[in-house]
């Protein structure tokens, strides 16, 4: 059973819930949501000092936040995603946010498929469609199987080592 590390995610609305697919984004130190689909989350949509971000449309800010969990991420504070609500921006998860601040790396092998290793050393695979990998259901339920996680990723992760598959096979 998943259990979230920090109080304010425990009842938090999971991500997949509100959008299908994550960008897992490593150019975003922020997590980000559309007006649109933040639209039904005003219950728990909060006030923020406007955040300043630049855009492919120019300059703008985001002055509200929504919080949100990944339960799939649950079991570290990397399963809490604070998203900045945005006029128009597909659904984003920061790697950077992650892994700089959550303790998390990103790994992506020739020929295997992107994933995240939680400071648990759990295994969170990715889809990717076009080059950019995505957060998706499928790919949450991939991740459940930490065996076959293990062999999509083409890594292994334990505590105080990680073991790398040859991608040139």
């Amino acid at each position: 059973e998943q259990v979230c590390v920090a109080a304010s995610a425990v009842d938090a609305i999971d991500v997949l819930e509100v959008a299908g697919r994550w960008i897992m984004d490593t150019g975003c130190r922020h997590d980000l949501i559309s007006e649109k689909e933040a639209e039904t989350l005003r219950h728990v949509r909060t006030e923020v000092e406007p955040l300043p971000f630049s855009t492919a449309g120019g300059r703008t800010q985001s002055t509200e936040m929504v919080p949100l969990r990944v339960v799939t991420f649950c079991r570290s504070s990397a399963g809490i995603a604070n998203a900045y609500i945005m006029n128009s921006t597909p659904a984003v998860l920061s790697i950077g946010k992650r892994v700089n601040w959550h303790g998390c790396s990103f790994i992506w092998l020739r020929g295997f498929l992107p994933a995240m290793v939680t400071h648990e050393h759990r295994i969170v695979i990715f889809d990717f469609q076009n080059d950019i990998p995505y957060f998706t259901r499928r790919s949450a339920k991939w991740s459940e199987d930490q065996n076959e996680a293990a062999k999509k990723a083409g890594a292994a992760a334990s505590k105080g080592m990680g073991k790398l598959a040859n991608s040139d096979a």
